[in-house]
């Protein structure tokens, strides 16, 4: 018979690739697109998908019914994101991500490297907007930084209780006093 090699005890470089792949996946995190299953108009994950083409260019997310991005059938700003989670129950259940924005809620499940695209989404909100702890692992503050560099990064955003956060001016320095 034919000698195969033996396989490497299970969990002996799980981390060290894990690591591997969300840095590898987080330094080209502002820009992304790749399959996923969504929401329909607001439905319930559970009751109906649709596959559509993601695209993420900075903050903006724009998704379409096919691959060579012809017919755009939706786009959100992420900094109007109020909160991201992953429910374990209830309508929504089989999502990898449930994104509420100020308007509406689209449940997502991606069809590959979940570690890149859930670090793209958790690193483009602040660690508050992250409701499901699991997550908070794929929140990286260098990505946060990038996302937040970003044109069109310091627009007013309204929460959803209708206060509005604008970026603060930088406090002017106070004259040198002048010698006599």
């Amino acid at each position: 018979g034919t000698q195969v090699a033996p396989r490497p005890h299970k969990g002996q470089n799980e981390a060290v690739s894990i690591e591997h792949k969300l840095n590898k996946s987080i330094m080209t995190s502002t820009q992304k697109s790749g399959w996923a299953l969504k929401s329909h108009r607001g439905k319930s994950f559970c009751k109906r998908q649709e596959k559509r083409f993601f695209v993420v260019e900075g903050n903006f997310v724009s998704y379409y019914k096919n691959g060579n991005k012809s017919n755009r059938t939706g786009k959100f700003d992420m900094r109007t994101i109020v909160s991201l989670s992953c429910p374990e129950s209830g309508e929504h259940v089989g999502c990898h991500v449930l994104i509420k924005l100020q308007s509406k809620t689209i449940a997502v499940k991606f069809e590959d490297d979940y570690g890149g695209w859930m670090a793209c989404f958790c690193s483009a909100v602040a660690l508050e907007c992250i409701k499901t702890p699991s997550l908070e692992q794929y929140h990286s503050a260098d990505l946060h930084a990038s996302f937040r560099g970003k044109p069109g990064s310091n627009i007013s955003a309204t929460s959803s209780l209708g206060t509005t956060a604008t970026p603060r001016p930088a406090e002017p320095e106070p004259p040198e006093p002048v010698s006599t």
